[in-house]
């Protein structure tokens, strides 16, 4: 198992991954890494040791490198920076959006959209929504979408049931 410490420890000891061009590269470096220690009769027993190590000595921050039983093959500590690795994920700047929700239902029924592609979300059920620019356009904006789903026209909600929400 690779949960956070035990992935923190074996970066460090493999010495950064920084030449893997993606976290995918380096989960899957890691992984393999994690099989080879794990060869013997009590692989279980390791992970716990790597997973205790990781939570006590080779902490985030300030990691206890003097006291640590690798510290000899830790190329992170030899490297003079080792609370440099791993290197943290570059995180997306959060979009703030408004949209109209609209609750469509026909008798225990209610009409859920798949979010395409190009959303964050992408793949997810949700109530149809519209991503909307103005305070004013939400609710004529949602009911002129719900119009154009799988379900008739006659079906549309009246205007009570768009609500703008931000």
């Amino acid at each position: 198992m690779l949960d956070g410490n035990v992935r923190r420890v074996l970066t460090r000891v493999a010495g950064g991954l920084d030449e893997l061009p993606d976290e995918t590269s380096r989960d899957k470096y890691l992984w393999e890494l994690a099989a080879r220690l794990a060869r013997g009769p009590r692989p279980g027993d390791l992970n716990q040791a790597l997973m205790e190590l990781g939570a006590t000595l080779c902490t985030p921050r300030a990691p206890a490198c003097p006291d640590c039983p690798i510290v000899a093959r830790c190329l992170a500590k030899a490297s003079g920076e080792p609370e440099r690795w791993p290197r943290r994920a570059e995180r997306p700047a959060i979009v703030e959006a408004r949209a109209t929700v609209a609750v469509l239902a026909r008798g225990r029924s209610v009409l859920l959209a798949r979010r395409s592609e190009s959303s964050p979300l992408r793949g997810d059920w949700d109530l149809p929504a519209v991503e909307i620019r103005s305070s004013t356009g939400g609710p004529r904006l949602c009911r002129e979408r719900s119009r154009s789903t799988a379900w008739s026209s006659n079906s549309a909600p009246p205007a009570s049931c768009c609500a703008t929400r931000s």
